[in-house]
């Protein structure tokens, strides 16, 4: 019943965000035609409970303009969209509403496969919410022996980048962020030990500088300016490679993008997967590594690598 609640909670949040101002009207004819309402009509009365529902879950506040015609809309819909956990959670759940709707189509709706997303991700959750070290025991692979350690984790933070989940956080008792796959995780269960959340930390403030999930301190943040061809600018355009992203020339040819960031490790391969539609122009020591990485390919390729 409660799962059934907030499918419907959602299929309105998500019909009066889509129309940016609605009428009433308009909702429960769209509502008669969901495959939730099992063709019946929306009664005015639920509509409201719905309303507040939705506040008092979500924290979105659906409001009605008198001077428009008495339609309805989201008072703060732009602080939706910041809060990006809100907003990912919102999709999820708009993402399985229609998928329930058109269940006898599995095959039309396809999904990126993320190996890790349910691996222990309720565990290190809760241990968030309540404050709880984690043991852990995790296999790094990126030596040729496979290594094995096992320590107490007091989890700070969750991202996903890459079909992978990440758990940031600290050693117990430790000072040092660490970050760990989820998928390399081979045992984890909570423990009976409380840790002090440090306040000063701020995930958003942490990974700002960041491409991806590489913190690295050898990159220091600075300015990256890279040119892509006329066909690949589109790409980078409707798909910022950063937040910092700007457009500074533009061409019938070519563009020039500017960037502030740490160009870490999983930056260039990002850029290298551009293929042959980039140049980098700054810093000069990136475009020397590029370089440098496109000779190891042309050999490797060439059966002349080791």
């Amino acid at each position: 019943m409660l799962q059934d609640n907030y499918a419907r909670y959602i299929w309105l949040v998500d019909t009066i965000y889509r129309k940016g101002k609605v009428s009433f009207f308009t909702i429960d004819k769209l509502w008669i035609n969901s495959l939730l309402s099992d063709g019946k009509n929306l009664p005015k009365r639920t509509f409201h409970r719905w309303r507040e529902a939705i506040t008092i879950n979500f924290g979105i506040f659906i409001s009605c303009d008198r001077q428009d015609n008495y339609k309805y809309y989201i008072e703060n819909a732009d602080d939706f969209l910041k809060n990006n956990l809100m907003f990912s959670l919102i999709n999820s759940m708009v993402i399985n509403n229609i998928s329930s709707e058109i269940k006898n189509y599995p095959n039309r709706i396809l999904l990126e496969e993320v190996p890790s997303s349910n691996v222990y991700l309720r565990e290190i959750l809760e241990a968030m919410r309540d404050s709880k070290t984690l043991i852990i025991r995790y296999q790094d692979s990126w030596h040729r022996r496979l290594a094995e350690e096992c320590f107490e984790f007091e989890p700070y933070a969750i991202k996903i980048y890459k079909r992978r989940w990440y758990v940031i956080g600290k050693y117990h008792n430790q000072n040092d962020i660490k970050i760990y796959p989820l998928d390399r995780i081979k045992e984890l269960h909570t423990a009976d030990n409380e840790f002090v959340y440090d306040e000063s930390f701020n995930g958003k403030e942490y990974f700002r500088d960041c491409f991806g999930i590489q913190t690295d301190e050898r990159y220091p943040a600075q300015k990256v300016v890279i040119k892509f061809d006329s066909l690949q600018r589109g790409y980078i355009r409707s798909l910022p490679l950063h937040s910092t992203q700007k457009e500074i020339e533009t061409t019938e040819e070519y563009s020039v993008f500017e960037y502030f960031m740490k160009p870490t490790y999983d930056f260039a391969l990002e850029i290298l997967a551009q293929g042959v539609s980039f140049s980098i122009i700054e810093p000069k020591w990136l475009k020397y590594d590029m370089a440098e990485y496109g000779k190891q390919i042309w050999k490797l390729n060439n059966g002349k690598g080791k």
